[in-house]
């Protein structure tokens, strides 16, 4: 068959040999542990929660809890695990800080630095 494609290990390539397009799905952040640059995602349609690394993060540095995301589904198979990859809906770095500089609840936000004191007067 003319139309049939061999590869280097002398069999014919199928379309199930080939790899599919990763599905895209929508959900929450379950939880961000910023110090360890990682969480969880439930997906929207109640299926098993999804790992997630800060290096997986399309859009920001981290992920705010009940944030909506969208990730591509995937699947680590040496620890037999689903992972979240090409994830959108991360918090971006610019005019925001990381939640571990937020200040606890009930204590108030640092005051301004203090002006500097005028110049002294000159003796003559």
């Amino acid at each position: 068959d003319p139309n049939r494609h061999v590869g280097l290990g002398g069999s014919a390539s199928s379309p199930a040999a080939q790899p599919a397009a990763m599905a895209m799905v929508t959900g929450k952040v379950k939880a961000w542990i910023e110090d360890r640059g990682m969480g969880f995602i439930t997906p929207d349609d109640g299926s098993a929660d999804a790992f997630v690394h800060r290096n997986d993060l399309i859009d920001g540095q981290w992920l705010q809890l009940g944030a909506p995301v969208t990730f591509e589904d995937g699947f680590d198979a040496s620890k037999g695990k689903r992972i979240a990859k090409k994830v959108t809906g991360a918090t971006p770095i610019a005019g925001l800080s990381s939640p571990l500089a937020a200040a606890p609840s009930g204590l108030a936000p640092a005051a301004a630095p203090l002006a500097a004191p005028p110049p002294l007067p000159i003796a003559s």
